[in-house]
């Protein structure tokens, strides 16, 4: 179960894609920018680049949003330096990295009470990973490099 959060983009530019659950359900993602708008991004493709802008911005009631807009699953947006989105408890987003940057997230996490930070399901689910990945290495091995999934760092352009 993913926790409530803020999102704050310190550098970079970065896709986020509300996702749903099995039964086609999502939680609210709001997001909010300092700009005169928030571009929409064409849904996943499976060829790079993944997310491309597709000329249209994020719009409620048909005027351009800039302030709490929320985003609809079917419709990824692009978050750029001074974004922010904040996410209900329980709703699944996927966060890229675009344009080959660098970049970095500040995340503000809610966790349910007598919690502590290594319970947040991000670092979870990156021990969790590390874990399986050092079971299966053999013995004498050369290293390995992983990408870690949960990782809202992936570039999703190339």
């Amino acid at each position: 179960m993913a926790e409530f959060m803020v999102v704050y983009v310190k550098t970079g530019s970065f896709a986020i894609d509300l996702e749903t659950d099995m039964k086609g359900d999502s939680q609210q993602v709001v997001v909010s920018t300092p700009d005169e708008n928030i571009q929409t991004l064409e849904p996943w493709s499976a060829d790079p680049p993944h997310y491309v802008w597709n000329h249209r911005y994020l719009t409620i009631n048909g005027e351009i949003c800039t302030r709490a807009c929320p985003i609809d699953p079917d419709m990824p947006v692009l978050l750029m330096p001074g974004d922010f989105a904040v996410a209900e408890k329980g709703a699944l987003c996927i966060y890229c990295l675009l344009n080959n940057n660098e970049g970095l997230l500040e995340v503000f996490v809610l966790l349910d009470a007598g919690l502590d930070s290594q319970d947040f399901s991000w670092i979870r689910d990156w021990d969790n990973s590390q874990a399986t990945a050092s079971a299966s290495l053999p013995v004498n091995s050369e290293p390995m490099v992983m990408a870690w999934a949960f990782n809202p760092g992936t570039k999703c352009d190339h």
